[in-house]
């Protein structure tokens, strides 16, 4: 027989919970019927201890874990079933091994243990000590190893957006960010100032990411005026394609963040008005 959604569900899902934690022997979807009664009836206390019982009884549970390898430190972070231990007082790094030994902080994350400051590049193994402790008393009945890899960071390049239009008056520089790449293939478009105000607003390109497409309309003026008499009047003059070395001035390391900043050549130091817009490739 259906019953409308809601409070009218309560019985049965009460009803659930007691066969699942008794004869199915499955406290742990017992927990999840009981979490659903709640969320129909949140002010019922009865049912609230009902829930907690049965959490304390099964204890928390390996999820799984995840790598996060674009955070500054790396970190691996496990996830449970239900929340960690609200308690300031708790070290979580006594909690977990790590191997091979490294130097890593342990941090909890609501329903979350994560491993700070883990390498590129490695598997790790984490082993969890049985009794790390949950919210409302639950802990971890038994323990628990997991391996996770924390890959390399994939090569990228990044430019800054206001270097989009260059100072007047210093000496211009293009800081172009880097990650994994020994060299980027840059390639300046100069703007007159006629051509800049096909550029800004809601669809000019400025600030934007220069496509392939973008890169040789600009080239040939007829992307930023519907008048283009002369392409020296309003297009993009190709003004410095180069390959630039990142190993200096920063020598970066493996999966490390590196953000030279480069000096213009001499064409691009005239004094002339308009904008600079650069396009990078890895090489």
């Amino acid at each position: 027989m259906m019953v409308p959604a809601g409070v009218p569900e309560i019985p049965s899902l009460l009803r659930l919970a007691d066969i699942l934690a008794g004869l199915a022997a499955r406290p742990e979807l017992a927990i999840e019927a009981m979490a659903a009664v709640i969320e129909r009836d949140p002010a019922n206390a009865a049912h609230r201890q009902r829930l907690a019982e049965l959490r304390r009884a099964v204890g928390i549970m390996v999820r799984g874990v995840t790598a996060e390898a674009e955070t500054d430190p790396p970190r691996a972070c496990i996830a449970f079933s239900d929340a960690l231990s609200p308690r300031r007082d708790i070290a979580w790094a006594d909690w977990v091994r790590v191997e091979p030994a490294a130097s890593v902080a342990v941090v909890g994350e609501d329903n979350r243990l994560c491993i700070v400051g883990l390498v590129h590049g490695r598997t790790w193994r984490l082993s969890l000590r049985e009794g790390l402790l949950g919210a409302d008393g639950a802990s971890l009945r038994r323990p628990a190893t997991l391996e996770v890899t924390i890959p390399d960071r994939p090569p990228r390049v990044v430019l800054q957006s206001g270097d989009f239009i260059l100072p007047r008056g210093e000496a211009p520089r293009l800081t172009i960010g880097t990650v994994n790449l020994s060299a980027v293939a840059i390639r300046l478009y100069r703007v007159p100032e006629r051509g800049i105000t096909g550029q800004l607003g809601e669809d000019g390109p400025a600030f934007r990411p220069l496509s392939s497409w973008v890169a040789r309309k600009l080239a040939t003026a007829r992307a930023w005026c519907r008048r283009a008499p002369r392409r020296s009047r309003r297009g993009g003059a190709t003004n410095w394609p180069a390959r630039c070395s990142t190993s200096r001035p920063c020598s970066p390391a493996l999966d490390r963040d590196c953000s030279p900043s480069r000096p213009l050549p001499a064409m691009e130091r005239r004094g002339r008005t308009g904008a600079t817009s650069p396009r990078t490739g890895s090489l």
